[in-house]
């Protein structure tokens, strides 16, 4: 499958094997714009299924912090959504990704400071203190490490989104919820790796805006 798929879109192909196995896919097809519109779809057509599986069992029993906010300001939380969130997130969980020095303390830093208001950001931080052992020691970081982990602390943080859960009794439900964001984790890892931050920044505020002009907007 991936094979066909490749003589259609390398890009795509590639972003594909990346999540059977995450490593370095070089030299790699710089992405078009066409590819990001591929890619954007081959998104849409994995993770609404499971949006709708939640919706349709669910109704309105998640209620998510992000729709309420922008029912009430829908221009002001479409800019966060859209362009802040993309440029934050991104520098917070992809742009140690180069795995060089300043990048891991750069993140470190910023991460510890944000675990002293969000305490499981602890977890992250512990995290890139082993990306700092790694260098230290002059061994390789694992990009599957990397990629996996971040991808999986990034779809957690999105929890957050929804308000009044007690996620000890639908501890079921949150892999789910935050599906969208694992695999879109992966699939930024993949661009950052690739094509650097910018590039990662470019798709997250393509991905958001689209969903949140389809989600979120008054008619």
């Amino acid at each position: 499958m991936v094979n066909s798929i490749a003589e259609k879109s390398p890009y795509l192909a590639d972003v594909i094997r990346f999540f059977i196995k995450p490593e370095l896919y070089l030299p790699a097809k710089k992405s078009s714009f066409k590819d990001f519109l591929l890619l954007g779809f081959a998104n849409f057509i994995l993770i609404v299924p499971v949006l709708l599986f939640v919706d349709f069992f669910t109704g309105d029993r998640f209620d998510s912090m992000v729709f309420d906010d922008l029912e009430d300001n829908p221009y002001l939380l479409l800019f966060a959504v859209a362009i802040l969130a993309p440029i934050l997130e991104e520098v917070l969980f992809r742009y140690h990704q180069n795995r060089k020095y300043f990048s891991i303390i750069f993140t470190l830093t910023v991460a510890a400071l944000v675990s002293i208001e969000v305490h499981s950001f602890i977890l992250y931080v512990t995290y890139l203190f082993v990306l700092l052992g790694f260098k230290i020691s002059k061994k390789a970081i694992p990009i599957p490490l990397m990629v996996y982990f971040t991808s999986g602390f990034f779809a957690l943080v999105h929890l957050t989104n929804y308000i009044g859960v007690d996620w000890w009794i639908d501890f079921y439900w949150a892999p789910l919820l935050v599906f969208s964001q694992f695999i879109g984790g992966i699939v930024l890892s993949f661009i950052r790796l690739h094509e650097g931050l910018f590039k990662a920044m470019l798709f997250h505020a393509m991905w958001n805006g689209f969903f949140s002009l389809v989600l979120f907007l008054p008619d």
